[in-house]
């Protein structure tokens, strides 16, 4: 190929890379024109700008469903008066320092549903994130990341905020008039080359975090970490262990961001490649094959793989990762059934009561692709009411026993008490209820009662 036809194809390739990048933040611009307080910001001398995934996937020409805001130039309270004009604006700030914290972060629920509508075919959500800017410093008589003091102020500007980010990619940011900010084009240049780059060689030292989340953007646009920033990880993966200065709701919503948004099993490899997965767990990975992950629904099942050989998988996933009931049920239910269930040639009587004392534990387990199918049927028969989960669940009034009970009782001249009553109606329907599982006969009334009937010298004396 001549020298001349190579340069035009350049050209094209920029012409087109340079128009493809036009329209998508034309999209972005249009976006925060359509804002409804966007005047009355502007009338008051706000700037806006939308910063944050919208921009980034914007340059990547890729959909983007949420819409963060930058206002600067005017004072938090002036601000929300403003909103609160067009919608619900709710003060999210958090005062992790008393009444030292600065308010800075709001969330608004616009309250035209005509608005609304045109988000919703637009893609994106409804509640918008707008903040002020602010920089970021440490205390160095704090250690860690309480150490880490956020500065708002609506006077900064939208550089100094581009600056306290985490990843150049995250640190770009579009104006009301569509001009791109993006230190150096770096940000810019990282998406084009496929890299994931720190911000600043502090990012990791600011907020330990941010480790976790480089790896999660990796797996999730299969970029390349740049080698200055894989140094940093490995030189500061320590500081994830210290759950004091990091509270474990934080590592739960990267792990949840990270599920059916990314190569999961990637970015658990990078986890452990790069030194991170041993001081967020306190032990090592278990070694399931990462392509294990691809099945992954729900954070409990990602905590399950990661920690499946460990006897305190349970207990660890509770200490580092999340402390919900849901959670903490999904991952003991799970190992429950490893230990119980799995390659274990049961009877289909003991088979359904393991499962069922599984069931009462987390339901939503058996929704989970590392139970066989099987015991999900089972599951599901426990949802419709055709398999009882225990006894209080059959299909029969105790009363209905009596009379059996009574006959049995006078044959065997038995006196007959409420105290003593009690336990046997109670045994009746135990037995009943592992005819059900065994197979033997329905949860239903009538079968129920002719099976009491004909087995009941059998019950009363087992």
């Amino acid at each position: 190929m001549k020298n001349k036809d190579i340069l035009r194809n350049k050209i094209k390739e920029i012409i087109k890379e340079s128009a493809g990048q036009s329209l998508a933040t034309t999209r972005v611009v249009k976006l925060i024109d359509s804002l409804p307080f966007k005047k009355s910001v502007n009338a008051a001398g706000g700037e806006i700008y939308a910063v944050g995934g919208i921009v980034r996937d914007a340059i990547m020409q890729k959909a983007s469903d949420d819409l963060d805001i930058v206002i600067r130039g005017i004072e938090f309270e002036k601000l929300m008066s403003i909103l609160e004009h067009f919608g619900k604006a709710t003060d999210t700030t958090k005062y992790e320092d008393g009444e030292t914290g600065k308010r800075g972060a709001v969330k608004f629920k616009p309250a035209d549903k005509v608005y609304r509508k045109y988000l919703d075919d637009n893609g994106v959500e409804e509640v918008i994130d707008i903040m002020l800017p602010k920089k970021e410093f440490n205390d160095p008589n704090t250690k860690g990341h309480k150490g880490l003091i956020s500065d708002v102020n609506p006077n900064y500007t939208i550089e100094d905020d581009m600056e306290r980010r985490d990843i150049t990619i995250n640190a770009i940011a579009i104006s009301q008039y569509g001009e791109i900010i993006d230190k150096d084009g770096q940000g810019q240049k990282d998406i084009k080359n496929g890299v994931i780059r720190a911000v600043s060689p502090s990012a990791f030292v600011e907020d330990p975090i941010r480790m976790i989340r480089s790896a999660r953007f990796s797996a999730r646009y299969d970029y390349n970490i740049a080698p200055e920033t894989i140094k940093a990880i490995k030189q500061h993966a320590a500081k994830l262990a210290d759950k004091k200065e990091l509270p474990k709701e934080r590592f739960l919503m990267e792990f949840e961001k990270m599920i059916g948004k990314t190569d999961l099993g990637r970015a658990v490899k990078l986890l452990v490649d790069l030194g991170m997965f041993l001081p967020i767990f306190g032990t090592n990975y278990s070694g399931i094959p990462y392509n294990e992950f691809n099945k992954v629904k729900y954070v409990f099942e990602m905590g399950y793989l990661m920690l499946k050989d460990k006897s305190n998988a349970a207990s660890l996933y509770l200490q580092n990762i999340d402390n919900s009931k849901e959670g903490n049920k999904g991952i003991a239910a799970l190992i429950d059934y490893d230990n119980e269930v799995r390659n274990r040639n049961l009877d289909s009587a003991t088979f359904a009561k393991k499962l069922s004392r599984i069931y009462k534990k987390s339901k939503l387990a058996f929704q989970s692709a590392f139970m066989e199918d099987d015991a999900k049927i089972i599951g599901d028969k426990f949802t419709t009411g055709e398999l009882p989960v225990d006894p209080s669940d059959i299909n029969f009034n105790g009363n209905l026993a009596i009379p059996y009970v009574k006959e049995y009782a006078e044959e065997k001249e038995i006196k007959i008490t409420n105290a003593w009553m009690g336990p046997q109606i109670g045994k009746i329907k135990k037995a009943a209820v592992d005819a059900v599982y065994s197979g033997d006969i329905k949860n239903e009334t009538s079968e129920i009662e002719n099976f009491i009937k004909d087995n009941i010298k059998k019950i009363m004396e087992s």
